[in-house]
């Protein structure tokens, strides 16, 4: 599937705050995508792989970096979100941290010094289960896959999500601080490697995207692709950070770097919430339907929303809308205090482009379809803030979140980050990115319906919580919670973490507010 045409350049900028990132590489596990090249020379057991990764689909085998000779070395994620090494096939050792934040970017930078090979994640040296010595597989005469691992003699698993700044550096034992640094706002950021390459080194940024797999290193080693088109240069990277649909948040199937959610009976939201202040738009494209007009999307508030993974008692029409706000396909209006309420034209076509505009400096909501406003509002009224032809009003008192969501309907769901749908009048609107976004409040305290469940709610805080409590219990990350680079996630059935009714918490201590393109988290 294919619904992005980006024209872009190389990474750009100086090293430090000031190097941007202008593309990264998306790779959908159901493609089989492959970056590979087969060495031209055998080199030593000295080297060094560094990548930005952000995480598609959770909860599966993927491979990150594979040699694969007779035997398979290399490093990849397992079912259980620990990054795993493949010894030279002889054994697998995984870390004990495990990294299943789908909100941001991760910094992998895996080394070998022909006695013990290193895993670092955002500068932290990972405790692994054992001591891996890749001797005989990577930086050999032999095929070097990126995005696909080996199982067997069988081919796979495949990446799911986005790869930039992929780096190998043939003879020398590099340190992350050789790809990246901690700015002023203590979040750790790429920067640009200054050194060489060696035989075997590579640099691929995906600029060209008729040729994902070209090496910038000057050395020529450009890979091959397979599984992969010009739609998978994406301008989602580690300094620019574009919202997903959120794979922690959705019994529905995500595809495409989680821009494709294929659902029915369910909602799911993204991982970026709209600011405080300011006009914003988010689109999305009808892909497939099936069934009634029963879909929509929408706003929501988190902490009040009754309609998501958590909560499946949803019978027709007896919707708990809490803080959700959505335009439903029939052109209909639901809200807390009022359900079917007629407002716009049905877009129930495969093919449609839908949008949310909201105006967050009068906590006003509008919708279109194919570029026109709905219920005969007008782009200059939007831009003033005058709210009479608004789909919804008063929304200022909470943080709201774009979603999806579907009833009695299968429908699959493009969400259209990185485009934005032309609207007349409609100037200042802006799309969800980290470019695009100010500091703002963390949230450090508030309150949320648990379920009793490890697959407990996400909460949105718009930053990263370094401790806190959940109904006066200390939160241990990566037992109780996982600490997100939005939020967090309940991981406790307990009924001290995550009761069946309301549930508080208090956040002591904050990593930085999202804009700072904080890294995703590490749990534990």
């Amino acid at each position: 599937m294919v619904f992005s045409n980006n024209l872009l350049m190389g990474a750009a900028g100086q090293s430090g705050e000031s190097y941007v990132i202008d593309q990264s590489i998306r790779f959908n596990d159901n493609d089989s995508p492959t970056l590979q090249r087969t060495f031209g020379s055998t080199g030593g057991n000295t080297w060094t792989f560094s990548c930005w990764m952000k995480r598609g689909n959770l909860g599966k085998n993927l491979g990150i970096f594979y040699a694969l000779p007779s035997v398979n070395s290399g490093i990849g994620i397992n079912p259980s979100d620990q990054i795993i090494v493949a010894d030279d096939g002889a054994a697998t050792y995984n870390t004990t941290a495990v990294f299943r934040d789908p909100s941001a970017w991760y910094h992998i930078v895996f080394t070998g010094n022909g006695t013990l090979n290193k895993v670092y994640v955002n500068n932290v040296l990972q405790t692994l289960s054992g001591s891996p010595n890749i001797g005989s597989g990577i930086n050999k005469a032999v095929n070097h896959k990126i995005g696909e691992g080996a199982l067997g003699a069988s081919n796979g698993p495949y990446m799911d999500g986005y790869l930039s700044e992929i780096n190998f550096v043939d003879g020398t034992e590099l340190s992350p601080t050789d790809f990246g640094e901690t700015n002023d706002d203590g979040v750790w950021v790429p920067k640009a490697y200054a050194g060489a390459y060696g035989d075997n080194g590579f640099y691929l940024t995906g600029a060209t995207a008729a040729d994902l797999g070209e090496d910038f290193s000057g050395n020529n080693n450009d890979f091959t692709s397979s599984g992969l088109t010009t739609a998978d240069q994406m301008l989602d990277t580690p300094t620019n950070n574009y919202p997903t649909y959120n794979s922690i948040s959705t019994l529905g199937t995500l595809s495409d770097g989680n821009l494709v959610l294929s659902i029915q009976d369910y909602a799911c939201p993204i991982t970026q919430s709209y600011p405080t202040s300011g006009i914003w738009q988010t689109d999305f494209e009808l892909d497939v339907v099936s069934g009634t007009d029963g879909a929509g999307v929408g706003v929501l508030d988190y902490s009040l929303f009754k309609y998501r993974t958590n909560d499946a008692s949803y019978t027709d029409g007896s919707l708990t809308w809490g803080g959700s706000y959505g335009f439903g396909a029939d052109g209909t209006l639901n809200s807390p205090s009022a359900y079917n309420v007629a407002y716009g034209s049905n877009w129930f076509t495969a093919g449609n482009i839908i949008s949310i505009i909201y105006n967050a400096n009068v906590g006003a909501v509008w919708f279109a379809v194919n570029g026109t406003l709905q219920n005969s509002a007008t782009g200059a009224e939007i831009e003033s803030g005058t709210t009479a032809n608004a789909a919804f009003t008063g929304l200022s008192s909470a943080v709201y979140t774009p979603f999806t969501w579907s009833q009695n309907s299968a429908i699959s769901m493009i969400l259209l980050n990185e485009t934005q749908q032309s609207i007349s009048g409609l100037t200042s609107a802006k799309l969800l990115s980290t470019a695009n976004l100010t500091d703002s409040t963390i949230t450090t305290s508030g309150s949320f319906t648990g379920n009793v469940n490890t697959n407990g709610p996400f909460v949105f805080l718009n930053g990263v919580p370094t401790a806190m409590t959940i109904n006066g219990n200390a939160v241990t990350f990566g037992t109780d919670a996982d600490k997100l680079a939005n939020g967090f996630k309940v991981r406790s059935s307990s009924s001290s973490y995550n009761s069946s009714g309301t549930n508080t918490f208090v956040v002591s201590a904050t990593d930085g507010s999202f804009a700072d393109n904080v890294t995703a988290q590490i749990n534990p």
